[in-house]
């Protein structure tokens, strides 16, 4: 009987993985990768792929699984169990980190994934990995899209969820994404088929939140008439990350370093105007939203607008 390891390396996913990797990922053959894994069948799966990835000739990395227990669900022992034992069957390091999140600040969510964050930073940073794998893909890009066109957003809202960033401002340390491609469809029949096992969190179809109302209302009325709508909503927010992206160089170059003129907004028009005043707050380390940067820029351009207060 075949390994595990074997099985899901022989697997198309793992190729699509490993393609995403070194591509749009810019993961580097022989570099320490830490993955996030919950125990859910995402991360489950992208542990494996890429366990099985790092055992390549041409790619010898290692990998270490990372475990963060939130303490949050009376099963969230049962959880870190079962990510240990599965780095176990695919012979990998397993780290556990526990974090405490409050009802503070934004909510108890947002604590939670800031500490999370934290925590799987820290582990990379500890293990030596200058990559941190995270097992998002197109639905849930598909969902936080949704979510945000329902909040209100820009260009920075649709480009959502990055195949690759650095883990903090001035770090090494980057955040890869190499399942952005893939639906939750895909993963599941992949898990089956190698007989992986996963733990389920109840939470993730709980109505009452705002994802969980998408899967479980929204998004398989979507899907029944558009089957392929997360994978184009992958797409569609590639383009807009590009838009962005393009938008943020063209108003560097503008600028030279320099907050934009309304000479320059003018000129701009209103979706590079607010292109070029979102990269330069947020080269200068201030957060807003998207419809915070919309009224700056209308206000920028408006000669009687007062007062010049717009944060």
């Amino acid at each position: 009987m075949t390994s595990l390891l074997s099985r899901i390396g022989r697997h198309a996913l793992t190729a699509e993985v490993s393609r995403e990797l070194s591509g749009r990922c810019r993961w580097t053959p022989g570099c320490a990768v830490a993955v996030g894994c919950s125990g859910g069948v995402d991360s489950c799966v992208l542990l494996a792929a890429c366990a099985a990835i790092s055992r390549r000739r041409s790619s010898r990395g290692r990998v270490i699984a990372v475990h963060v227990h939130h303490h949050l669900r009376p099963d969230a022992d049962a959880d870190a169990a079962h990510v240990a034992t599965l780095a176990g069957e695919l012979g990998i390091a397993f780290v556990r980190r526990d974090v405490y999140p409050k009802r503070r600040g934004r909510g108890l969510a947002d604590d939670a994934r800031e500490l999370r964050h934290a925590a799987l930073l820290d582990a990379a940073r500890e293990a030596g990995a200058n990559h941190i794998a995270l097992a998002h893909h197109a639905d849930d890009r598909l969902e936080t899209l949704l979510m945000h066109l329902g909040r209100g957003t820009g260009l920075r809202g649709l480009g959502s969820i990055p195949w690759s960033r650095p883990a903090a401002r001035g770090s090494r340390v980057r955040i890869v994404r190499p399942m952005l491609g893939l639906t939750r469809a895909d993963i599941e029949a992949c898990a089956r088929s190698v007989g992986m096992a996963w733990q389920e969190d109840p939470g993730n179809a709980d109505p009452a939140t705002a994802r969980g109302l998408l899967r479980t209302h929204v998004i398989p009325a979507l899907r029944a008439r558009w089957p392929k709508i997360a994978q184009r909503a992958s797409s569609a927010a590639d383009g807009a990350r590009a838009g962005l992206r393009a938008g943020r160089e063209w108003s560097t170059a503008q600028a030279a370093g320099a907050p934009p003129t309304r000479t320059m907004l003018r000129a701009a028009g209103p979706d590079l105007g607010c292109l070029a005043i979102d990269a330069w707050l947020r080269d200068h380390g201030v957060r807003a939203t998207w419809m915070q940067v919309v009224r700056i820029a209308r206000a920028s351009v408006d000669d009687a607008c007062e007062p010049r207060t717009y944060l």
